[in-house]
């Protein structure tokens, strides 16, 4: 929280916080590994043990900061052309479909409508009956795209979260 960059406006927390340096205040992942969609897990947890309004608060700040960032749209540093769970867009959707759940905040569900055209839409369907997504998983080989089948690395990913927004859309 002390490292925190933003306001109740959308927060982000850096990606490192080196001990003789300090905080990378212009490095932020986005997605679950390093980003906020992981952070607010920890914010969640403690906001349903101890009942305190700041937890959840946190787990709402940080989600606004993924979109602060330009997110689902515009790629960044730690936000590659990637759509997997475990870094990119579908971890994003899935995220804000949680957020919807957890808040019945119409933004989150605006955001996570928003999120899931952006993830079809890089979608690759010139097999007839299939849908797959090719990325650069590895963000620091970015000539590296390929398309994976996974779930936490993947198409699996990507249609999971998809398949739980769309359960959002029509309850």
């Amino acid at each position: 929280m002390n490292i925190s960059v933003g306001d109740e406006k959308g927060r982000l927390i850096p990606y490192q916080d080196h001990s003789v340096t300090g905080p990378t205040y212009d490095k932020y992942y986005l997605s679950t590994c390093h980003g906020p969609v992981g952070s607010t897990l920890a914010f969640r947890e403690v906001y349903e043990v101890t009942g305190e309004e700041l937890y959840k608060n946190w787990t709402i700040e940080l989600s606004r900061g993924i979109v602060k960032a330009g997110a689902p749209e515009r790629h960044s540093w730690g936000f590659w052309n990637c759509q997997c769970q475990c870094c990119g867009t579908a971890g994003i959707l899935e995220h804000f479909a949680e957020m919807y759940e957890y808040t019945g905040e119409k933004e989150f569900y605006d955001y996570m409508v928003r999120t899931a055209d952006i993830l079809l839409s890089d979608s690759d369907h010139r097999t007839p009956g299939s849908r797959t997504w090719y990325d650069s998983w590895w963000r620091t080989i970015p000539t590296r795209v390929v398309s994976y089948p996974g779930l936490y690395v993947g198409a699996g990913g990507c249609g999971s979260s998809l398949l739980r927004a769309y359960r959002k859309e029509t309850d």
